[in-house]
């Protein structure tokens, strides 16, 4: 009836899909779009230790010792985007999984792993700060908050943009009117300019769509990451 919505991220509603023999939910049939919320770039980092203030030097760090560095992840979107980062840029870094975005950070800050790719928003006081080096954001264009970090593109991997998104979701069988009035009413808060403000001030963009823009998007990703992560095993 509308009263009950998920607040669903596309680790959840799409890369969960393809990294999962089986589920207990479907992402498509069981849920109904509502509206897509946020969408937040992730940055590409390294300890200050290591000595490669940029992606090509890291990749060439990473040639000359293969297996020998170390990358820490939290969740399915982190990790599943430093894969693709190593594909495309043809090194073998280490995985080493956490429980969760925050350990990996502090690991990473620690000198425990050499590189790490996560959020923005958490990220952004440990790069002011000088405790991690941001070598490249996966958004397609430069990020307002942090203007001086280049984008994978212009570091040389033309292909890789990666935005993870947040979108509102109802049971499937919401009756239409529910859902447009969820949808109308959620794109005013949207459109709040404070709200804008404060949240670009932690790394997240607010992003409205209708139902159907999200369902779309979802579906594309669905395809699009599914195929990719059949490709990187």
């Amino acid at each position: 009836d509308g009263t009950v919505l998920l607040v669903g991220t596309d680790g959840q509603m799409v890369l969960n899909r393809g990294l999962h023999a089986k589920l207990p939910y479907d992402p498509v049939k069981d849920f109904t779009p509502v509206i897509r919320l946020s969408a937040t770039p992730l940055v590409l980092a390294v300890h200050p230790s290591v000595p490669a203030t940029s992606v090509a030097e890291l990749i060439a760090l990473a040639k000359a010792k293969p297996g020998e560095l170390f990358y820490a992840s939290g969740a399915p979107v982190f990790h599943v985007a430093t894969e693709l980062f190593k594909k495309q840029a043809g090194v073998n870094i280490v995985h080493v999984r956490y429980k969760g975005a925050a350990p990996a950070q502090t690991a990473a800050v620690g000198g425990e792993v050499a590189v790490i790719m996560s959020s923005l928003g958490p990220m952004r006081a440990l790069l002011r700060s000088g405790k991690l080096r941001g070598l490249a954001v996966t958004s397609a264009e430069r990020y307002a908050i942090i203007p001086e970090i280049p984008t994978m593109a212009e570091s040389g991997l033309a292909d890789f943009d990666v935005v993870p998104w947040t979108g509102l979701f109802a049971p499937a069988g919401t009756p239409r009117e529910v859902i447009d009035k969820l949808n109308s009413e959620a794109a005013v808060v949207l459109n709040l300019e404070d709200l804008k403000e404060r949240f670009a001030a932690t790394g997240v963009s607010l992003r409205g769509s209708s139902p159907a823009e999200l369902g779309a998007l979802q579906r594309a990703d669905i395809t699009r990451w599914v195929k990719m992560l059949k490709d990187l095993n």
